[in-house]
């Protein structure tokens, strides 16, 4: 009996799943329809959008005099690989921003909640964000502007946090907007304030020592050193640790996921 119940429990258990993933995959088309539309460009926008802003930041920089970089490292890899992971971070947590008022009509459906929502957000973001970089990355390697990929696993793993991180911030977002409607307006500047603490024209060797640790306790710098990483030469020393990583990644969705929950419940939306 006890076999029985256990193979029950598992096949409900796939059926959850298979389901719950066709509803995130449903709205992750349905919001890239609403965002980029049916013809022209559509989806790929999402990616032609990272690469138009990452060669704009380029020609801003090199007009500026700073192609050379710091440290040896050049304009252009410090600009696709920073600009990339900012846009990343910024537009899934702005998207988070009063998210369940916004979507309170998709929520009608019993399948689709607002944890979904988010999730198909996030998920839509990290893949154009990463298909943008790509799709920078290989001409400019091929001209031999940006340096090979040497670990691939630290390159796409720092997006990945990347994502991760934005999504367990915008959980809080979503649920404190929805709380407090005029915390709402607070969004866009906090994001900007985070900018110094997200190392987009910086890196961590860089610094002094005396302000290496204490850099290194925003996850946001984590994250871009865990991507350059990836790409930057060995003798360009990276900091990073994803054990810090999946600790903030894991408090912060565990904080979150109760959080969006109670805020949907008491939403007079």
């Amino acid at each position: 009996m006890r076999t029985g119940s256990l193979r029950m429990a598992s096949q409900d258990l796939g059926v959850g799943l298979r389901s719950q993933v066709r509803v995130i995959g449903a709205l992750m088309i349905r919001e890239a329809m609403t965002r980029y539309g049916h013809k022209d460009l559509g989806f790929f926008w999402l990616m032609g959008e990272q690469l138009i802003l990452t060669t704009g930041v380029i020609v801003m920089w090199s007009m500026g005099g700073l192609e050379h970089g710091h440290g040896g490292a050049g304009v252009v890899p410090m600009a696709v690989t920073g600009y990339g992971f900012i846009q990343l971070w910024r537009h899934i947590v702005g998207h988070s921003n009063q998210a369940i008022r916004h979507n309170n009509h998709l929520l009608y459906h019993q399948q689709v909640k607002i944890l979904d929502i988010l999730l198909a957000n996030a998920l839509l973001e990290t893949i154009g964000t990463v298909s943008a970089f790509l799709i920078a990355y290989i001409p400019l390697w091929l001209f031999g502007v940006l340096y090979p990929i040497h670990d691939p696993l630290l390159l796409f793993g720092g997006f990945a946090f990347t994502g991760w991180l934005s999504f367990a911030v915008g959980l809080n977002i979503a649920a404190i907007t929805e709380l407090n409607e005029a915390s709402s307006r607070l969004v866009a500047p906090i994001l900007y304030i985070t900018l110094p603490f997200t190392g987009l024209v910086f890196m961590v060797s860089w610094l002094p020592d005396q302000y290496q640790s204490i850099i290194l306790w925003s996850p946001l710098i984590n994250c871009v050193e865990m991507i350059r990483g990836g790409i930057f030469p060995l003798y360009m020393k990276t900091y990073f640790s994803p054990a810090y990583l999946t600790i903030v990644c894991v408090v912060l969705t565990a904080i979150g996921i109760p959080a969006v929950q109670y805020a949907q419940r008491h939403s007079h939306h």
